[in-house]
């Protein structure tokens, strides 16, 4: 059994604001993170948070390289695939907005640093190099700092915030060759511990 999480979303809270504070979010040499902008959690969800998600697909922090964002990508990936049919396509985009609208609070309000800064599973996390929209230097930092048998953190060079989307062969090659082989072959740990972090890119073979 292990935990694999793609996208920096898994530091998401943290990214975006620290309870209580409207200090920029900074890397883990102390520099200012683009596209982080901690004064969002004064901002009420609607056009300030569309307008910040625009600039930052604008300098391409959501998808690498594409000024104009993710919404072409996603809408074709939606027409070529044959599980969904057009009412799964409609209700994929009410459901971000709704679930945007309703989670928002909930996720300012997440800090794993603090509330999971163990787990008892090995931990991979699949992150865009460029992504800053769930900044992924961020999530780097918390796998630095959790405590697990094993931490395995895989760059994403090519992309942003959708490996998934940007990079898809090979996303499917590190989730088949790598994760899949290495989980499927552990023995289950007896103790946690703070095992090394184990950083590659997606580009390198094994």
């Amino acid at each position: 059994m292990a935990l694999v999480v793609l996208l920096g979303a898994v530091a998401l809270g943290r990214a975006w604001v620290r309870p209580g504070s409207t200090a920029p979010i900074t890397d883990r040499d102390g520099r200012p993170v683009p596209g982080s902008v901690a004064a969002l959690v004064k901002v009420k969800l609607g056009g300030a948070l569309l307008a910040q998600r625009s600039v930052v697909a604008r300098y391409g922090g959501e998808v690498h390289g594409n000024p104009r964002g993710a919404m072409l990508l996603l809408l074709r990936a939606m027409l070529r695939t044959r599980e969904y049919g057009w009412r799964d396509r409609v209700n994929v985009f009410r459901g971000a907005f709704a679930g945007m609208r309703l989670l928002w609070p909930q996720i300012l309000s997440i800090d794993l640093f603090a509330q999971a800064p163990e787990l008892k599973v090995p931990v991979w996390l699949l992150l865009g190099r460029h992504d800053r929209e769930a900044p992924s230097a961020v999530a780097e930092r918390y796998l630095e700092a959790l405590a697990a048998p094993r931490k395995t953190l895989v760059w994403f060079e090519r992309s942003a915030h959708f490996p998934d989307v940007e990079e898809p062969d090979e996303l499917h090659r590190v989730l088949i060759e790598r994760v899949l082989g290495e989980t499927a072959t552990a023995r289950p740990s007896t103790g946690s511990g703070r095992a090394g972090l184990h950083v590659s890119s997606s580009s390198a073979r094994g």
